[in-house]
């Protein structure tokens, strides 16, 4: 089979920067970056349709598919979003200091890693337990935030901050 463009979905500019997508469901998430108003577009993967767009809010979501919950980071009140993939509903905001903008997750030990800024060049890092939504940890970044990944095989995750990544 020869690869190609097998649709194309318009998208807001504020849910145009990040994408993830739930295997499980075969829905896809597209998100925003780093700054207020930013909305997340839930697509059909079956059919490329939009199930939902402009009424879920957050920066950089992703999913657990083990869970079907995706994350997303909200910069005022700063939180970490979770919604269930089900209904794409809220089921609860879990309260981060700084600016959140960005929340990974790890579907093997079901953990939510977050990210913000507005750390005065420590910006920090939060472990999030997903079964219980609880805030475990905050850690520092030792820099001004950039992007957050997990690797689910070794439960490492990974940052750039201040250029570096650690």
């Amino acid at each position: 089979m020869a690869g190609g463009i097998v649709a194309t979905v318009p998208l807001p500019g504020n849910s145009n920067i990040a994408v993830d997508v739930n295997p499980t469901t075969n829905r896809i998430y597209t998100s925003g970056g780093a700054s207020g108003g930013q909305t997340i577009t839930v697509i059909d993967g079956h059919t490329n349709t939009v199930l939902s767009q402009g009424t879920l809010t957050g920066s950089y979501a992703h999913v657990n598919p083990t869970t079907n919950r995706f994350y997303a980071g909200q910069l005022s009140p700063s939180s970490i979003l979770v919604y269930d993939g089900a209904t794409n509903s809220l089921l609860t905001g879990i309260s981060v200091s700084g600016c959140a903008i960005e929340a990974v997750t790890d579907p093997s030990n079901n953990r939510v890693y977050g990210a913000a800024q507005c750390g005065g060049g420590n910006d920090p890092v939060f472990i999030i337990d997903g079964a219980t939504n609880t805030l475990l940890q905050t850690v520092g970044s030792g820099g001004v935030m950039g992007s957050i990944i997990v690797n689910p095989a070794t439960h490492n995750i990974y940052l750039n901050a201040s250029g570096v990544t650690k």
